[in-house]
Protein backbone atom coordinates (compact mmCIF):
# COMPACT_ATOMS: atom_id res chain seq x y z
CA UNK A 1 0.00 0.00 0.00
CA UNK A 2 0.98 3.29 -0.46
CA UNK A 3 1.05 6.24 2.17
CA UNK A 4 -1.31 9.08 0.62
CA UNK A 5 1.23 11.71 1.26
CA UNK A 6 3.83 9.47 -0.87
CA UNK A 7 1.19 11.76 -3.89
CA UNK A 8 1.68 15.22 -5.01
CA UNK A 9 -1.40 17.77 -4.55
CA UNK A 10 -3.93 17.02 -7.51
CA UNK A 11 -5.45 14.46 -9.38
CA UNK A 12 -4.26 10.85 -9.42
CA UNK A 13 -4.91 8.14 -12.07
CA UNK A 14 -4.94 4.32 -10.39
CA UNK A 15 -4.88 1.46 -13.04
CA UNK A 16 -5.04 -1.77 -11.50
CA UNK A 17 -3.15 -4.35 -14.04
CA UNK A 18 -4.24 -8.06 -14.10
CA UNK A 19 -1.15 -10.89 -13.91
CA UNK A 20 -0.18 -10.38 -17.93
CA UNK A 21 -0.43 -6.45 -17.69
CA UNK A 22 -3.75 -5.61 -18.94
CA UNK A 23 -5.74 -2.82 -17.18
CA UNK A 24 -8.76 -4.40 -14.94
CA UNK A 25 -9.97 -1.27 -13.16
CA UNK A 26 -9.09 2.67 -13.79
CA UNK A 27 -10.35 5.33 -11.25
CA UNK A 28 -9.58 8.92 -10.96
CA UNK A 29 -8.46 10.45 -7.41
CA UNK A 30 -7.51 13.87 -5.99
CA UNK A 31 -4.76 13.72 -3.71
CA UNK A 32 -3.99 17.26 -1.63
CA UNK A 33 -0.86 16.78 0.35
CA UNK A 34 0.00 18.96 2.84
CA UNK A 35 3.75 19.42 2.22
CA UNK A 36 2.46 20.74 -1.28
CA UNK A 37 0.45 23.81 0.83
CA UNK A 38 2.39 27.39 -0.06
CA UNK A 39 2.33 29.96 2.30
CA UNK A 40 1.43 33.07 -0.08
CA UNK A 41 1.96 36.76 1.88
CA UNK A 42 1.45 40.15 0.04
CA UNK A 43 1.87 43.42 0.97
CA UNK A 44 0.56 46.73 -1.03
CA UNK A 45 1.77 50.66 -0.49
CA UNK A 46 -1.32 51.36 -0.32
CA UNK A 47 -4.70 50.21 0.79
CA UNK A 48 -7.07 52.12 -1.94
CA UNK A 49 -5.48 52.66 -5.66
CA UNK A 50 -7.45 54.99 -8.59
CA UNK A 51 -7.78 54.16 -11.94
CA UNK A 52 -3.88 54.02 -13.37
CA UNK A 53 -1.96 54.39 -10.09
CA UNK A 54 1.25 53.22 -9.85
CA UNK A 55 1.26 49.74 -7.32
CA UNK A 56 3.97 48.20 -5.65
CA UNK A 57 3.17 44.97 -4.52
CA UNK A 58 5.67 42.66 -2.26
CA UNK A 59 4.83 38.62 -2.64
CA UNK A 60 6.64 36.43 -0.89
CA UNK A 61 5.84 32.81 -1.28
CA UNK A 62 7.26 29.99 1.12
CA UNK A 63 7.19 26.03 1.46
CA UNK A 64 5.53 24.02 4.31
CA UNK A 65 9.37 24.46 6.07
CA UNK A 66 9.37 28.26 5.73
CA UNK A 67 11.64 28.13 2.91
CA UNK A 68 11.59 31.04 0.33
CA UNK A 69 10.17 29.82 -2.85
CA UNK A 70 11.30 31.60 -5.96
CA UNK A 71 9.17 31.88 -9.29
CA UNK A 72 7.34 33.62 -11.78
CA UNK A 73 4.12 35.08 -10.91
CA UNK A 74 1.09 36.51 -12.99
CA UNK A 75 -1.37 38.66 -11.55
CA UNK A 76 -4.95 39.80 -13.03
CA UNK A 77 -6.79 43.03 -11.04
CA UNK A 78 -10.43 43.59 -11.96
CA UNK A 79 -13.64 45.47 -9.77
CA UNK A 80 -14.42 43.43 -6.88
CA UNK A 81 -18.34 44.21 -8.17
CA UNK A 82 -18.06 42.32 -11.00
CA UNK A 83 -16.75 38.99 -9.64
CA UNK A 84 -19.43 36.53 -10.85
CA UNK A 85 -18.21 33.54 -8.23
CA UNK A 86 -18.40 33.53 -3.86
CA UNK A 87 -15.06 33.87 -2.60
CA UNK A 88 -16.11 31.14 -0.12
CA UNK A 89 -17.17 29.10 -3.20
CA UNK A 90 -17.32 25.04 -3.92
CA UNK A 91 -13.82 24.14 -5.54
CA UNK A 92 -12.68 20.40 -5.46
CA UNK A 93 -10.81 20.96 -2.24
CA UNK A 94 -13.90 21.87 -0.35
CA UNK A 95 -15.30 18.19 -0.96
CA UNK A 96 -12.04 16.35 0.22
Amino acid sequence: MIPKNQFASGIVHFTLLSEDGNPIAERLSYAQNPVDQLEVNTNLNQEVYAARDRVKLDLGVRDHNGTQINGTASISVFDDNLRKYKKDGIDITSHL
